[in-house]
């Protein structure tokens, strides 16, 4: 057997034309190696920027069936995007985990012959990470907050994997926004000494009228004195939109502690993370636990940054809240306040209101549109939803005035609709017009204390503008007018007898 000599050719292949003999040629699958741990371009713990959102769901936080949900969404042949690793927590309000997505992987070599690039493709290779914490919000719904995903786990693969196995609806899913005025405290009071970047809007200043927003950038840290920075912070008009500064953050899992560079998007809801080369105390080598380590920081740098609830809430509708199934009466009226706060919910329920339906559809509504009645704005507005109701459907109006009389938790709503019916009672259909009257007399006489215009000896007696006789009174309506006579006769106001 004739070895090759040390440079790899022939000894018995004389070469082209008698001259040195040929190389062999170059067999790139012959110098492929196969990996234990797919190559990657970077693992977890060299991410270098990573960007955080709080999302709202209308869906309410129930622990254990998130829980069972998650454990049936691991990485397996038919889920590409899934539960890579859990989070331990003792919190039974939350839920930690770690998503990956399954992707191919091109692998470079070269070709020395061809001087040339081949690919080669890894399949099922992890690409990207996300962290995710499922928390119960202050409403009782399941809010979460993702941190990475990098460009290949965006909203819409994230909500297909909600969709698909915690069963929550893209349309009922909502990336929050910043508070703009908490993020106006957290620029100037907190941050005001590490700026880097302050963009702002709305100004009162002359200097800055022709320009929708305007931005102050430096290298360096922005000095607080700078006259520009001290006048947009005197300017109560201005808004801030964002923010870029740094904050130092040390945990057990670094050798050393580590300046963190973030920005805040306030009308975005991003916080952007961007990390410098990190050193970490213990060498980490398997997948799951570079994810653990890596978002553990991400988290502790988020608090560093973030020490409250700076989010701004979508205001519920009416479809985020839950039917509610109990018995009636007995609704929390919390969320239903908080929906009736925005004129358009009030004016889209009055319009399909139908109290022939379950009293669940309707009631818990009708209490919170009472409740927020002794707040500022609301009065007007459902003045307003009145009369239009009433114009549309007068034996509607009707019978929700009257289960206004029998219900004391809706006297305020009572108060708009007697109101309304007073000032609108001439105008209305002669075969409704004797009803409203009956009505506004028996919510008159359980009510009114001051509008009553009584005269014995004719027996007229009257109440705003409606005008009645003794003789037309029911029989357990009389003695209560005549009560109210005793108590006028004491000393009413001149004119009023």
């Amino acid at each position: 057997m004739v070895m090759p000599r040390a440079d790899g050719t022939d000894p018995d292949d004389p070469g082209l034309d008698g001259g040195p003999p040929r190389a062999p040629a170059y067999e790139p699958r012959a110098h492929i190696q196969r990996l234990d741990v797919p190559p990657r371009s970077e693992v977890v713990l060299d991410q270098r920027e990573i960007t955080v959102y709080n999302y709202e769901t209308s869906v309410p936080f129930d622990r254990s069936r998130i829980d069972l949900a998650l454990r049936g969404a691991g990485l397996a042949q038919g889920v590409p995007f899934g539960v890579l690793t859990r989070n331990p927590s003792l919190d039974e309000e939350e839920i930690r985990v770690v998503l990956a997505l399954l992707d191919s992987l091109s692998i470079r070599a070269y070709d020395l012959s061809a001087r040339s690039d081949l690919w080669y493709s890894w399949q099922n290779a992890v690409v990207d990470t996300m962290s995710v914490r499922y928390f119960r919000g202050k409403n009782g719904n399941l809010w979460f907050t993702t941190s990475g995903g990098g460009t290949r786990i965006g909203d819409e693969r994230l909500g297909d994997f909600h969709a698909a196995f915690l069963g929550i609806p893209r349309d009922q899913v909502t990336k929050l926004q910043f508070d703009i005025t908490r993020l106006r405290d957290l620029c100037f009071n907190r941050f005001e000494n590490r700026l880097y970047m302050v963009k702002f809007k709305t100004p009162s200043l002359k200097a800055y009228e022709s320009i929708e927003d305007a931005q102050f950038h430096s290298r360096g840290y922005i000095d607080p004195a700078t006259p520009r920075l001290v006048e947009v912070r005197a300017d109560p008009q201005a808004t801030i939109e964002s923010f870029d500064s740094d904050v130092k953050v040390r945990t057990e899992d670094l050798a050393l502690q580590a300046e963190v560079r973030f920005e805040i998007r306030g009308l975005r809801g991003a916080l952007r993370l961007r990390f410098p080369k990190l050193t970490y105390a213990a060498q980490v080598r398997s997948i799951e636990e570079q994810a653990r380590v890596y978002y553990r920081l991400v988290d502790e740098t988020v608090l560093c940054v973030l020490d409250a609830d700076y989010y701004a809430r979508r205001r519920l509708s009416l479809a985020d809240i839950a039917p509610w199934d109990g018995l009636p009466g007995f609704a929390d009226p919390a969320p239903y306040r908080e929906a009736f706060d925005s004129p358009e919910t009030r004016e889209h329920f009055f319009q399909h209101l139908d109290l022939g339906n379950n009293p669940n559809t309707w009631q818990p509504h009708l209490r919170a549109i009472n409740e927020i009645l002794s707040g500022p704005g609301a009065r007007t507005h459902v003045d307003g939803l009145a009369v239009a109701f009433i114009e549309r459907d007068p034996a509607q109006a009707m019978n929700l005035f009257e289960r206004c009389y029998r219900d004391p938790a809706l006297h305020r709503l009572g108060t708009v609709f007697a109101d309304t019916l007073h000032s609108q009672i001439k105008g209305m259909p002669v075969e409704t017009r004797a009803s409203a009257e009956a009505l506004l007399l028996t919510w008159a006489v359980a009510n009114e204390t001051d509008d009553w215009e009584i005269d014995p000896h004719s027996g007229d007696f009257g109440v705003r503008n409606l005008r009645w006789k003794a003789a037309e009174l029911r029989a357990d309506v009389l003695p209560i007018v005549l009560s109210i006579d005793l108590r006028l006769d004491k000393g009413p106001p001149p004119g009023r007898r």
